[in-house]
């Protein structure tokens, strides 16, 4: 059996939009999350949060890049929709 290959430039065009290596949803949500404490608290060291959770996002998105995508299409589905007892699972329409 022979190995699975990979075309470099298949895997490089079908990436998301990358900054430092996390995808660029998980950047502007940490960049917003990490600024909206510093103007509640306004010690500008809270600015520092950023790196921590940027690392965190480093290594969420190692092996899957979409993984807030994904966890986004998730927590949509999860909505409580008003037929859910009656099918017992959340609908897929908005």
């Amino acid at each position: 059996m022979s190995k699975l290959e990979n075309d470099i430039l298949f895997v490089a065009a079908t990436r998301p939009a990358m900054i430092a290596n996390v995808s660029y949803s998980y950047q502007v949500i940490n960049g917003f999350t990490s600024v909206a404490i510093f103007l509640i608290s306004g010690n500008p060291l809270y600015l520092m949060l950023v790196v921590p959770f940027h690392f965190l996002g480093f290594f969420m998105c190692l092996n899957e890049p979409r993984n807030i995508e994904i966890l986004w299409g998730f927590f949509k589905v999860l909505k409580v929709c008003v037929n859910r007892n009656v099918w017992g699972r959340s609908t897929y329409i908005q």
